[in-house]
């Protein structure tokens, strides 16, 4: 079964190996153009330890109006700024690739010393430049789930089977920074 394409090549008016060599061209990129022209983030989930560290990869294809990439947790109105590769403080983020080279599509940053509070889902967002910035697309998200264990040196009687417990240990891990 041939793929359909929004142009039919057996319509061209080009002559006979032209018109083989577009027909050969537009099959052969039959599907891929959804993909190039969007924000890539190639993990949908992550799961990482308390103390470690961690890499949200981002790509966003050049061919984008000009504009900055910012990285996000949450959406909405209420969401948080985790990263701009253009300008703040972001002192436990680091980006990966070389933000401002002109033919950079690579937007991946680097999290060291996660906490549970990092726990979320995670945007790569591109906006389109203007006054203001507008946003122009957003990645489908990365959700990151954050891991602990509790160590303790005290005995702690009729505990056990809520030690084992995932969310458990993550509530008591959390109360000790209360």
């Amino acid at each position: 079964m041939r793929p359909t394409h929004d142009v039919d090549p057996s319509s061209s008016v080009l002559p006979g190996p032209e018109h083989e060599k577009w027909e050969m061209i537009l099959h052969f990129f039959a599907g891929t153009t959804h993909e190039i022209f969007q924000v890539q983030q190639a993990e949908m989930t992550q799961t990482v330890s308390t103390g470690e560290t961690i890499i949200l990869s981002c790509s966003v294809p050049d061919s984008f109006p000009k504009g900055p990439v910012l990285w996000f947790k949450g959406h909405g109105p209420n969401r948080e700024l985790i990263y701009n590769f253009k300008e703040g403080f972001f002192p436990r983020v680091k980006e990966i690739g070389h933000p401002t080279k002109p033919d950079n599509t690579d937007f991946s940053i680097r999290i060291s010393e996660i906490s549970l509070a990092d726990a979320g889902i995670y945007y790569c967002v591109k906006f389109k430049e203007g006054k203001p910035d507008t946003e122009f697309q957003s990645g489908p998200g990365t959700k990151v789930f954050v891991t602990s264990e509790f160590v303790s040196s005290t005995p702690c009687y009729g505990l056990s089977s809520q030690l084992t417990n995932p969310l458990f240990i993550e509530l008591l891990d959390y109360a000790k920074y209360y």
